[in-house]
């Protein structure tokens, strides 16, 4: 969910004449200690602030009225499995079609093909038995797609003539980035719908750019350091010495900030979903993105240190006879584990815990969302779909991605204080809907799968 009184007399869960399936109440994978106090929910189970307090206030007298006419204890909320019910050869015949024809059409039929794509995945997941669905038009994609398409060429083409243009293309396409980011989301979202209703995003403009331009800026430092020391503007060797020590430093700063900058997107793109008047907000902790990412480069650190020392010992014993050649398949298997765990492990690892992480900690006081993606089956699946697609010159991509969708999709749970019958007519707009109209008007930047 990627993000008005009514009767109380609802049962405990939905009930056999309801368009929604039964769901579960209470614990959902284990402990989930969850309590209210005064009003306001608070989690107290391993993941710290998992459920936010937006709409309420610390002062009873000035808390909004409520949305929803009953709203559960939170150890008796609903718990909304996500289903994806697609099959590899399913989705086949729409992938070997959508390839054939962007390759005869030069590209141009790609945005035909994703929304052919989009749609095709959408239809086949479920949330509490209805279907999400995407409105994208390939026309309005295309637009977009042309725009972004020329951008990369205009800096393409730049950096031929010197430096210096280059430069000054990296710092147009970095002006511009904050607002695609937000018109791509915009758009992704008021195509979205789920049982009827159209998801909408609601991030400002001001804050794309708070969450964006920090690492273009510190991006476009050491870029412009460089232009200016390839531009032979006639420096003294000791201002291009002064140059280099420069752009390694802001190189270095880049480095370190970079999950500082993903905890800002994630809190930008996730703090801003929105389904009716129910707006998410998101919790996650910048130490969690940081110690996140350190693992990660951890995992990625040991099997680089293994491969080094591997083409160090094919190298001795080059030099000093056959019986180090005895060491050999020994050290090639050093480099394959090294390149597998760099390859493939570290990426699963960081794709697991970052799903975990953004959305577990996503959602607003009436629903909130739940990851439990586990490490193992997910490297297990990864190795699988990584030697079909080999051994299959790459047409078991259709299966791998499906499978992997399904495995990534399972893992989440929709949270939800409100029957869900009584969520979905709550936030139903009362006339016409703005997120439609919306997504009929925004330019069709799309940059997601």
């Amino acid at each position: 969910m990627k993000n008005m009184p009514a009767s109380s007399a609802y049962p405990a869960s939905a009930g056999a004449n309801s368009s929604f399936p039964a769901s579960h109440g209470g614990r959902f994978g284990g402990a989930d200690s969850v309590s209210d106090i005064g009003g306001i929910v608070v989690d107290s189970s391993d993941v710290v602030g998992m459920v936010s307090s937006i709409g309420v206030s610390a002062d009873p007298t000035t808390s909004p009225a409520p949305l929803f006419g009953r709203v559960r204890a939170a150890q008796q909320a609903h718990h909304l499995p996500i289903e994806f019910g697609g099959t590899g050869g399913e989705y086949f015949r729409i992938w070997i079609v959508n390839l054939l024809l962007t390759l005869v059409t030069l590209g141009l039929y790609y945005p035909w093909a994703k929304v052919r794509k989009l749609r095709w995945f959408y239809g086949h997941t479920q949330l509490a038995g209805h279907a999400f669905d995407f409105h994208g038009e390939p026309r309005k994609m295309l637009r977009g797609t042309m725009l972004a398409g020329l951008l990369v060429v205009a800096y393409s083409v730049a950096g031929e003539f010197s430096p210096l243009s280059g430069l000054l293309a990296a710092a147009v396409v970095a002006g511009l980035w904050p607002l695609m980011l937000r018109a791509a989301l915009q758009f992704r979202l008021a195509n979205t719908s789920w049982c009827g209703l159209r998801f909408s995003f609601s991030g400002s403009v001001r804050e794309a750019y708070a969450a964006v331009a920090p690492p273009l800026l510190l991006f476009l430092l050491p870029a412009t350091l460089a232009a200016f020391h390839e531009a032979d503007l006639g420096l003294a060797p000791a201002t291009l010495q002064a140059l280099d020590a420069i752009v390694v430093i802001a190189a270095v700063l880049m480095l370190l900030g970079l999950p500082y900058f993903l905890w800002r997107l994630k809190r930008y793109q996730h703090s801003h979903f929105r389904l009716g008047q129910l707006r998410t907000e998101w919790k996650g902790e910048l130490r969690a993105v940081y110690a996140l990412c350190l693992r990660a480069f951890g995992i990625v650190l040991v099997p680089i240190v293994l491969i080094v020392a591997g083409m160090a010992g094919i190298s001795a014993g080059s030099s000093f006879g056959a019986g180090v050649v005895l060491l050999l398949p020994l050290m090639f298997a050093l480099m394959l584990a090294g390149v597998v765990v760099v390859y493939l492990v570290a990426p699963a690892y960081f794709t697991v815990r970052m799903q975990n992480l953004a959305w577990t900690k996503t959602g607003n006081r009436y629903v909130r969302l739940r990851s439990q993606l586990a490490l193992g089956p997910y490297i297990k699946l990864q190795l699988v779909n990584w030697l079909l697609v080999m051994f299959s010159m790459g047409f078991y991509w259709p299966w791998a991605v499906v499978s992997t969708r399904r495995m990534r999709l399972a893992a989440i749970t929709v949270v939800s204080r409100v029957e869900p019958e009584e969520l979905a007519m709550a936030v139903r707009p009362k006339a016409g809907d703005a997120a439609a109209e919306m997504g009929e008007e925004l330019f069709g930047l799309d940059f997601g799968w």
